[in-house]
């Protein structure tokens, strides 16, 4: 198969799962096995986007009388598969690990790795083909040592991977620590990621959290950067946000934070709150660029459905599965959200994540001004261009969408709120 017949079939798959999620939210989801049936050469494909839509669970409850039986023509559902028993001599676990295959995109099979076990050959259960696993120490601990870093605690974790605040013992300093999440990577993702990590340490700018080393170590596929002392922009939001002349002014050091890693050839892809710290003097620092190997809808879904991540800051693009071929304005649409968040104190859309794609895709977002009347009208301006649904509406560049903060932060007569 070619690679515009694979990219023409994926995305025939698409349309239908997203048909499918729009059926879904009024009760007139059609029989799985049917659509199945009938797209018997996206069958597997058309499985993959139905679960990162979080569809497959409820639709196939539709049909457990399956459940138990073999069906070759439904494409290998995890429902209506016997499972088998690896050629490791281990029992599988259903549970689905977030790397997928890297010939046919489904989900591999979880394993718990054995102590002081670097890799696992294992194959996968839709096209047989045979990936290394890499274990990226699963069980880590204040105490354990990454390389020359010993983990004092943990900060938290993202759709990607489990932040450790560490000690650099040849430095002698405090450091952030991350590591893919749940133990994980083939060798092909760790290779990426590593080429991935290196681009972003190149990046010098003072609202850009600098990444200070990246590595692997014993299987431990690492990235170490610097450690924020300060608040997330949505702790920062809460408590220090007073207005909105100070939102602006926040969104446009953002802003040109987000042009530098754009000089750079990277786009963030996962903008939102929890990825901008402010630090004590005030000022943002953005976290986790140019690392999503994988789409928003992979990032942020598991096999079953399960929102890691919220997915309120994904642009129309990524919405409709397309983040791959996506460009540096599908980060303009996601500082447009965190703007509107702190003129307004609400997300442009709510729902589950179903509703989300649809609103995201064919709704306009409310006024902010009808939320918050302190909101300029230039301001509001400035924020509904970023949500525009087109790229080619939006701000073509993030230092075009920050002079035009700087313009309206700048002192001026007229009242701007």
């Amino acid at each position: 198969m070619s690679v515009n017949e694979d990219e023409s079939n994926k995305d025939h798959a698409r349309q239908i799962a997203l048909a499918m999620m729009s059926e879904s939210t009024s009760g007139k989801t059609e029989s799985l096995d049917a659509v199945l049936r009938d797209n018997p050469e996206i069958a597997v494909e058309l499985e993959r986007q139905l679960r990162l839509l979080g569809l497959v669970k409820a639709v196939t409850e539709q049909h457990d009388t399956h459940r138990h039986g073999t069906n070759a023509g439904l494409g290998g559902l995890g429902t209506t598969r016997v499972l088998g028993i690896l050629d490791t001599g281990g029992e599988f676990n259903e549970e689905p690990t977030l790397v997928p295959c890297p010939s046919c995109r489904q989900r591999l099979p979880y394993i718990d790795f054995a102590t002081n076990e670097s890799s696992r050959k294992v194959t996968c259960l839709h096209c047989d083909n045979s990936v290394l696993l890499l274990n990226n120490r699963k069980g880590l601990q204040a105490g354990s040592m990454i390389a020359h870093f010993e983990l004092v605690s943990r900060l938290g974790a993202g759709s990607f991977g489990l932040v450790w605040k560490a000690r650099d013992t040849k430095l002698k300093r405090d450091v952030a620590i991350k590591v893919p999440r749940r133990g994980l990577l083939t060798s092909e993702q760790q290779d990426l990621f590593l080429r991935e990590a290196r681009v972003a340490a190149a990046i010098r700018h003072p609202y850009v959290v600098a990444i200070h080393d990246t590595g692997v170590d014993c299987g431990t596929v690492y990235i170490c950067s610097e450690l924020i002392k300060g608040n997330t922009l949505a702790q920062w939001n809460r408590e220090s946000c007073d207005s909105p002349r100070t939102a602006a002014s926040m969104m446009r050091k953002i802003a040109f934070a987000i042009q530098a890693i754009h000089d750079s050839s990277v786009i963030h892809r996962d903008l939102k709150p929890s990825n901008v710290m402010v630090d004590e003097n005030g000022d943002p620092q953005v976290m986790d660029f140019g690392l999503a190997k994988q789409d928003v809808f992979e990032a942020s879904m598991t096999l079953s459905g399960e929102i890691l991540g919220t997915p309120a800051y994904m642009s129309p693009e990524a919405a409709k599965g397309e983040s791959r071929s996506s460009d540096p304005r599908t980060d303009i649409y996601s500082i447009g959200v965190m703007l509107y968040e702190l003129l307004t104190g609400e997300l442009p859309f709510h729902g589950d994540f179903a509703q989300l794609v649809q609103q995201i895709l064919h709704r306009k977002p409310p006024s902010p001004i009808d939320i918050n009347p302190a909101v300029h009208r230039e301001l509001e301006t400035i924020c509904l261009k970023c949500l525009e649904k087109e790229p080619a509406d939006r701000y073509q560049s993030a230092h075009a969408l920050a002079e035009d903060c700087l313009l309206y932060t700048s002192p001026s007569p007229r009242d701007r709120g």
